[in-house]
């Protein structure tokens, strides 16, 4: 139900609002999210989450990790 949700909702969000194709999205960031998903820890998955950011999404170190944590 959780992958439906990410899948469906989550990237017609992404497709209609931020005008971000959400394929693309799902394959940069698909190591972090099988992370998520397979230890459903964030103290595991949040240092992978914000080099993810910053290395594959090119988000500033700044807005990272201020936007990760919450």
């Amino acid at each position: 139900a959780i992958l439906l949700l990410q899948l469906l909702i989550h990237g017609a969000a992404l497709k209609i609002l931020a005008k971000i194709n959400p394929v693309k999205l799902f394959i940069k960031c698909r190591d972090v999210l099988l992370l998520s998903f397979g230890t459903s820890s964030s103290y595991v998955a949040m240092p992978a989450t914000l080099n993810a950011c910053q290395a594959k999404l090119g988000i500033p170190p700044s807005l990272a990790s201020t936007a990760v944590p919450l």
